[in-house]
Order: C-alpha cells, then sequence, then structure tokens
C-alpha cells in the first residue's frame, strides 16, 4: 500500500508500479543470493525457475524480499533484525509470518522433536481433523468467509480414501524425513 501510494503520487500508470516493483524484487534477491550464495548463478537460475509461475504475487514478492533480507541478518546471528525484517514483511503480506521458523535455523533442532512434529503433522493429515476447521482458518488466516466457505466445500467433499493410497501418500512424506536424517550431519 504504501509502495503503491507513494508512485500514485507521481503516476497512475500501473506500469511504472510494475517496473519499480520488478526492480526492487529482483535487486534485492540479486543482492542476497550473491552475498549469500557459494554458486550464485545457479541459485539465480533456480531462484527464476521457481518465480516465474507466480508472476502477478506483487505483494507476496515484496514481503519474500524483504524475508531474504532478514536471512541475511540470520546468518550474521542478528535474530532480532531478522524478527523485525520478518514482521515488516507481513505487512506486505499474511503468509510472511510462515517464515518465522527460519529463526531457530541457526540453532541445532534435537531429531526427537523433528520426529514429534512430523508424527503429529501425520496424525493431523491422516485423522482429516483439519476439514473441520474451514471457516475457523478463514478467520486464523485473516480471509474473508467466502475463503472459508471455499474451504469448507473443498474438505466436506465425500471422497472415498483407498487404503493402498493412503500408504503411498504416507511413504511419500517419510521421503523428506529420510532424506533429512540422512543429512543431517552434512547440512
Amino acid at each position: 500500500m504504501l509502495l503503491m501510494g507513494g508512485i500514485r503520487l507521481l503516476t497512475e500508470d500501473y506500469s511504472v508500479y510494475l517496473v519499480i516493483h520488478a526492480l526492487l524484487f529482483y535487486s534485492i534477491f540479486f543482492y542476497v543470493i550473491f552475498k549469500i550464495s557459494d554458486y550464485p548463478f545457479i541459485s539465480l537460475l533456480l531462484f527464476y525457475m521457481l518465480t516465474v509461475p507466480f508472476m502477478g504475487m506483487n505483494r507476496q514478492f515484496l514481503a519474500m524480499a524483504i524475508f531474504a533480507i532478514s536471512l541475511l541478518y540470520q546468518q550474521k546471528g542478528e535474530w532480532k533484525m531478522a524478527l523485525l525484517l520478518i514482521l515488516l514483511a507481513t505487512l506486505f503480506h499474511r503468509t510472511a509470518f510462515l517464515a518465522l521458523p527460519t529463526l531457530l535455523l541457526g540453532h541445532k533442532i534435537q531429531r526427537r522433536y523433528i520426529l514429534i512434529g512430523y508424527i503429529l503433522c501425520l496424525i493431523i493429515t491422516m485423522s482429516s481433523i483439519i476439514n473441520t476447521f474451514g471457516n475457523e482458518l478463514a478467520l486464523l488466516t485473516g480471509t474473508d468467509s467466502v475463503s472459508g466457505e471455499k474451504i469448507e466445500i473443498y474438505t466436506n467433499q465425500d471422497t472415498e480414501t483407498n487404503f493402498m493410497i493412503t500408504i503411498l501418500s504416507f511413504l511419500r512424506k517419510m521421503i523428506w524425513l529420510v532424506l533429512l536424517f540422512l543429512f543431517d550431519k552434512k547440512v
């Protein structure tokens, strides 16, 4: 809103906003990638490949750029500044609060806590308890009641679940845990 408001003082042309937005977003990410990555060109390639499908998500991209800056502070161990930047990013888009767990990345998390969290997520997923909270999730995330109704429609559909599909889904989710434990000492 502030960025858009500032640009509107100069011009009403939305194209000007898009150019300034792109300059900010890409400049910040290029800076952070070249500062952090050992292989910046590969990182830029991956960054580009991952962001192209999401073009048009202007507020989310600005929140991501602010979060990227917070990574620089996290790398230096300046956790308060990193937290402030993440909180600032939430002013651009609510989903930036999902970056808060990155503040734990500088600390060693014991495997048992990872395993407990993973098992809890699996229980929640397999029990379908989350499907009963459509409107509550909409309120929690600050979205409107229409979004809550959409969540209710998607989660209340009668779909049969095949036991074999459940097992395959479980095994697919286990890949992350296995890889985490395999590469835990190397990362």
